[in-house]
């Protein structure tokens, strides 16, 4: 990418309306999500302050990146929204996440992995606020969900998912009852 096209995109970014994803950090009033890939757990926040953590949670069988791309099996680091959440007959529920945001298109473009179609589309989604394209190279249909009918033996051994975040059905019941849509969620 050129000098111009790189002060091209971060202007653009600039101009957006605080587009999912890229909104300020969480406020200290509503509850919001701490996924901690280290530790395995995923934390409903208050402020700096954990009202509820879920344990032995599983990622991406390929673990975790700042540079998700389509079918590697990682789980994106970084900050996302929830746009949905739904029930789901694999998963049992499933909350849809706005991944890509414009903050990893833009990394994808300057690295020279993502076109400016593509670019494009994602940009276009964000300001309408509607789900980006999630057949780019950056992947998509990354979310938190349930086990579904898998095995918790597997669960509790090894990170099986192709890049989301999975609890119990029964943690996944309880996270539900506990945030909305529009929640922020920090993947570390």
């Amino acid at each position: 990418m050129t000098r111009r096209g790189t002060l091209l995109a971060l202007l653009a970014l600039l101009a957006l309306p605080l587009a999912p994803g890229l909104q300020a950090q969480p406020s200290g009033t509503r509850p919001w999500l701490l996924i901690d890939s280290k530790a395995m757990t995923l934390a409903i926040m208050q402020g700096d302050t954990a009202v509820k953590t879920y344990e032995n949670i599983a990622i991406g069988s390929g673990g975790t990146s700042w540079d998700k791309r389509l079918g590697d099996g990682k789980t994106p680091l970084g900050e996302y929204r929830i746009l949905e959440i739904r029930p789901s007959s694999r998963f049992h529920l499933f909350m849809h996440l706005d991944y890509p945001t414009i903050h990893n298109a833009l990394q994808a473009r300057s690295q020279g992995d993502l076109d400016e179609a593509d670019f494009q589309r994602i940009q276009a989604a964000h300001r309408a606020r509607r789900a980006t394209p999630q057949d780019t190279v950056l992947g998509g249909y990354i979310g938190i969900h349930g086990t579904g009918a898998g095995s918790l033996e597997i669960h509790r051994d090894i990170n099986w998912t192709d890049g989301c975040i999975a609890l119990t059905n029964e943690q996944i019941n309880d996270l539900s009852g506990r945030i909305q849509t529009g929640t922020f969620v920090r993947i570390r």
